[in-house]
């Protein structure tokens, strides 16, 4: 809902704005079709409900940027295809996700629609900032290798053990 408000809030400020929600079309699509209606951003948010890996990655590829202003955590895996992709991320201050994107990306309070408005307009307007974004948003996602993920699971087992 912060996200569509976060539209709504730039909308007369980025007049080519434009959001597309992808993912699970569990239980809520309803409610955000109607909130779209409702705000008048009927073109300015498409829902494309679940999206195959190849549009995913052109989505990637094509964004201003991945934002993700997620109410649960502590993890998610769609900052770090975002990044290894060169799509510039904001996520949530919740959990982890800062530490994961760490400065490769921005964070906004999910609570508040203005502060998600806020990011959004930095990374669409500030072309620079959306360059060094890309930039560290490669090298952070060579961190989250498969074998860096296996040595760091590894590590924790074993000193749990220790314990």
């Amino acid at each position: 809902k912060n996200l569509i408000s976060a539209v709504r809030l730039l909308k007369e400020r980025l007049t080519d704005i434009r959001l597309i929600l992808v993912g699970s079309e569990r239980n809520v699509q309803r409610k955000i079709e109607r909130l779209i209606k409702d705000y008048g951003l009927e073109s300015h948010v498409l829902i494309r409900g679940f999206v195959s890996d190849e549009q995913l990655i052109y989505l990637y590829r094509h964004a201003v940027a991945l934002v993700m202003p997620t109410q649960i955590g502590p993890t998610n895996i769609p900052p770090l295809e975002a990044m290894a992709l060169g799509c510039p991320v904001i996520v949530s201050n919740k959990y982890a996700m800062p530490d994961q994107v760490g400065n490769a990306g921005l964070s906004c309070d999910p609570n508040s629609a203005e502060d998600i408005a806020a990011c959004i307009e930095k990374v669409w307007s500030d072309e620079k900032l959306r360059q060094d974004m890309i930039q560290k948003g490669y090298e952070r996602s060579k961190k989250w290798t498969a074998n860096a993920f296996k040595k760091r699971f590894i590590k924790i087992i074993m000193d749990e053990l220790d314990r």
